[in-house]
């Protein structure tokens, strides 16, 4: 017998049909979930898929008896809009304050806020999402030095001599010299700036340059007979180079008693000057470490004694070890530099410091490096 295989006939009309009305489903699904979500447009559509970020911040404010206003850099992503809150301020010992607060983007700094470095951190909030994000603004209230007229910078520091800090900096413009750099070296005064004989020269607010003016001998011959104050080196510093300055600093420039070590010549003593520039001294770079009072810097300078560490290389740790804090540098290049004491055992050679930073001498009549230091609107 023969079997027939027989075939259903297919409505192939009526499939067509079937699927079109699966394909309509999907898409009314898709258009329903799509429809579900916010509607965003523009440059929000985009920042809807990019994580949030709010950086860091680092602000520097003058102190004023008026409201001051530092600007939020804004956060980003998300979707692009934020309010800004504050979460926390301290100051420099951690203590909560309440100096700032928060304008749409602006901190409004307080009247008066105290000189200090604070610790302020602020919550982004995206308003789409109610995501968070946290950012720290250090906010340094502090004089600015590099711009403050000398006039202004004088009637601060006599009315606190802590007005700006230590190690700031400043450009003086000195002519044929060119433009140098001076830094705070010291605001401090303790009790023994009071002691009969001690130097005034690491005593209140003491400027010095950050880097070399110019290089001179310290004599014409190889002598340090007579010391700082018999030196060639003390006179065309307190003549030609304080001439070069400008007119406004040399009107705040007060006279200082200097106290400097004497060499081996006999019948020598520790010298005593009146100067408006002088030359740093040994212990007003260096802690002297050596331990042996017979051998190091405290042996080989006689004054060392009667002055101190200035506060920037107090602050620095600079000792006759650590002694990298000690280095300047004449242009780009660090050089030798020229100190105001003369070398304990010999009547030829005075002390200075090495491209190191380390404790160096050298005979009187060598070409060296000539950084000084002054004292502003501060008396004996």
């Amino acid at each position: 017998m023969k079997y027939r295989t027989r075939f259903r006939k297919y409505d192939f009309n009526k499939i067509y049909i079937c699927l079109i009305l699966v394909l309509v489903c999907f898409i009314g699904i898709g258009y329903s979930i799509i429809q579900s979500k916010p509607k965003l447009s523009g440059t929000a559509k985009i920042a809807a898929y990019i994580p949030m970020a709010f950086a860091n911040q680092t602000k520097t404010s003058s102190p004023s008896a008026s409201e001051q206003n530092i600007s939020i850099t804004d956060a980003t992503g998300g979707s692009g809009r934020f309010i800004y809150t504050e979460k926390s301020e301290k100051n420099s010992s951690n203590v909560d304050t309440s100096y700032f607060t928060i304008n749409s983007k602006n901190i409004v700094v307080a009247p008066n806020t105290p000189k200090d470095t604070y610790t302020y951190v602020i919550t982004a909030t995206d308003t789409r999402d109610n995501l968070t994000i946290d950012a720290t603004y250090t906010i340094n209230i502090k004089n600015d030095f590099a711009n403050d007229s000398w006039t202004t910078i004088v009637a601060k520091v006599q009315s606190n001599p802590n007005s700006y800090d230590v190690g700031d900096t400043k450009e003086v413009d000195m002519g044929s010299f060119g433009i140098h750099t001076v830094r705070i070296a010291n605001t401090s005064t303790p009790a023994e700036c009071s002691t009969t004989g001690f130097s005034q020269t690491a005593c209140g607010v003491v400027i010095e340059f950050a880097d070399i003016i110019t290089k001179h001998k310290m004599n014409s011959s190889n002598t340090n007979v007579g010391g700082w104050p018999a030196s060639a080196l003390r006179e065309y510093i307190n003549s030609d180079i304080y001439d070069a300055l400008p007119s406004e600093l040399r009107s705040v420039i007060v006279p200082t008693k200097v106290i400097s070590g004497h060499g081996s010549k006999s019948g020598e003593t520790n010298f005593e000057s009146t100067d408006k520039l002088y030359l740093l001294a040994t212990h007003e770079l260096w802690e002297d470490d050596d331990g042996n009072p017979n051998s190091g810097i405290d042996y080989y300078d006689t004054a060392y004694h009667n002055t101190r560490q200035l506060d920037y290389y107090s602050d620095l740790g600079v000792t006759t070890s650590d002694y990298s804090g000690a280095i300047k540098k004449n242009g780009t290049s660090p050089s030798f530099w020229w100190l105001r004491s003369a070398l304990s055992y010999s009547s030829s050679i005075f002390n200075g410091v090495l491209t190191t930073g380390d404790w160096g001498t050298s005979g009187g009549d060598g070409i060296y490096g000539v950084p000084p230091a002054f004292r502003i609107g501060l008396t004996n």
